[in-house]
């Protein structure tokens, strides 16, 4: 069985800062961008 760390970041007011117009999802508006990561190497 193989266990992967997984971690998540957020860029504060990446939307915000990078475009010019809003950037929505459906009624929300997106300001932070989170994601996630995870190391492929075999140990």
């Amino acid at each position: 069985m193989r266990l992967y760390i997984i971690t998540a970041k957020t860029i504060k007011n990446f939307f915000v800062d990078n475009y010019n117009e809003e950037i929505k999802d459906d009624t929300l508006i997106c300001t932070d961008l989170i994601y996630y990561s995870k190391n492929l190497e075999n140990n």
